[in-house]
C-alpha cells in the first residue's frame, strides 16, 4: 500500500504517537474501500470464468455420450452391409452348385465321359463345401459381433450402477452412509452429479418436459436445480443445491435432502410419462420397475434425511438403493429401445 502524504496536523499527532487527524483518516479509509472493491471485481470475474468452464465440461460430457452412440450405430450399419454381401456370395455359390448338378445330369448319357465329369464335379463340390464352410463361419462371427454390439449399452459403460452392496454406487461413488463410517459428502455430491447427468440425458432423449423443475444446472459435483415458481413454498426455495461439503450444517443437509427429493419426484414423473405414453409401447417395450414409487416414498419408505438421527441415514441409504435399482431398470428399457430402432 502506498504511503500517503500526511498533513501538518498529522505529523504533529504522529510525533506524539497518536492517530491520524479526521481528514487523513477519511482519505485512508476511502483508499482501502477502493482496494476492496477492486478485489471484489476480480473475484466476480473469476467466478464467471469458473461457471463458463463448468458449462463447457457438461457440454463435453453430453457430446461424448452422443458420439459413442453414433459410433456404435455406424459399426452396426457396416456389419449389416458385410453380412448382406456374404449372403449374396453364399447365394451365388448355391447357384453355382445347382448349375454343376445340372451339368452332371446332362453328362450321364455319355458313358465315356461320365466318370471324368463326376470327378470334376466332386472336386468342385468339395471346394464349394469348403468355401461355404468358410463363409458360414465368417457369417457366424459377424452375427455374433453384431449381437454383441446390439446388446452393448453405452449408458452401462458410462454410468456403472451397483446396488448389490450396503450402499448403492454409481461409477464407484457411494450415495449413502456405510455402517459406522463418517458421511463422505464429497463422494455423495460427485455420485449425485453423475446420476443427475444420466437422468438429464435420458429425459432429453425421450423428449420429456420437466413438471416441477424449471431447469437443472449440470456442474459435476456442484449441480443445482431450479424449482418452478408455482411449486415453491416455505420448504422449497427457487434454487436448491445437489451437493454439500464435509463441513455442513443441519440446514444445509436438509436443503440437500429437499433437492435430491425433487430430483427423485421428477424421475418418478418421467417413468410415468414413459409407461403411459406410446414411445415405448409402440415398440412393445415394458418399463418394469422393481420397486414402487409413490410421492415422497420408494417401496413405502420416505426418501428424506429429515428423520430422527438414529435411523435417518440407514433409511435414506436403503431408499437410495431402491431408487437407483429403478434407474437401472430404465437403462434396460433404454437399451431395448435402441435395439428396436
Amino acid at each position: 500500500m502506498e504511503e500517503q502524504e500526511e498533513c501538518f496536523d498529522c505529523k504533529i499527532i504522529i510525533a506524539k504517537k497518536e492517530l491520524y487527524c479526521e481528514k487523513c483518516l477519511q482519505q485512508q479509509m476511502k483508499k482501502e474501500e477502493e482496494e476492496v472493491k477492486q478485489l471484489e471485481n476480480e473475484i466476480n470475474e473469476l467466478q464467471i470464468q469458473l461457471n463458463q468452464v463448468r458449462d463447457e465440461i457438461s457440454k463435453m460430457e453430453i457430446n461424448s455420450i452422443e458420439k459413442k452412440n453414433d459410433k456404435i450405430e455406424l459399426d452396426k450399419k457396416n456389419l449389416d452391409k458385410e453380412i448382406q454381401q456374404l449372403e449374396l456370395d453364399e447365394q451365388k455359390q448355391k447357384n453355382e452348385l445347382i448349375k454343376l448338378k445340372n451339368q452332371i445330369l446332362e453328362q450321364e448319357h455319355n458313358e465315356d465321359n461320365l466318370w471324368e465329369h463326376i470327378n470334376k464335379f466332386t472336386r468342385k463340390l468339395y471346394s464349394l463345401f469348403e468355401s461355404n464352410q468358410i463363409a458360414d463361419n465368417k457369417l457366424s462371427q459377424l452375427n455374433n459381433e453384431l449381437d454383441r454390439l446390439s446388446k452393448l449399452d453405452v449408458l452401462n459403460d458410462l454410468f456403472k450402477i451397483s446396488v448389490q452392496d450396503e450402499v448403492a454406487t454409481i461409477n464407484g461413488l457411494q450415495i449413502g452412509k456405510k455402517g459406522e463410517q463418517p458421511v463422505d459428502w464429497d463422494d455423495i455430491s460427485a455420485g449425485v452429479g453423475h446420476l443427475t447427468l444420466l437422468l438429464v440425458y435420458l429425459m432429453k432423449k425421450f423428449m420429456y418436459t420437466y413438471q416441477k423443475i424449471e431447469s437443472i444446472e449440470l456442474n459435476g459435483s456442484f449441480s443445482k436445480i431450479k424449482i418452478k415458481d408455482e411449486y415453491q413454498n416455505a420448504l422449497c426455495t427457487k434454487t436448491l443445491n445437489l451437493y454439500l461439503n464435509n463441513k455442513t450444517s443441519q440446514k444445509d443437509e436438509e436443503e440437500f435432502s429437499d433437492a435430491f427429493l425433487q430430483l427423485y419426484l421428477e424421475f418418478q414423473q418421467f417413468c410415468k410419462y414413459l409407461q403411459d405414453g406410446d414411445i415405448l409401447k409402440k415398440r412393445k417395450i415394458n418399463l418394469n420397475l422393481p420397486f414402487s414409487m409413490n410421492g415422497m416414498s420408494v417401496d413405502n419408505k420416505i426418501l428424506s434425511l429429515k428423520q430422527p438421527a438414529t435411523q435417518k441415514w440407514q433409511e435414506w441409504t436403503n431408499s437410495v438403493k431402491k431408487f437407483l435399482a429403478n434407474v437401472k431398470a430404465l437403462i434396460v428399457a433404454n437399451a431395448q429401445f435402441d435395439l428396436s430402432l
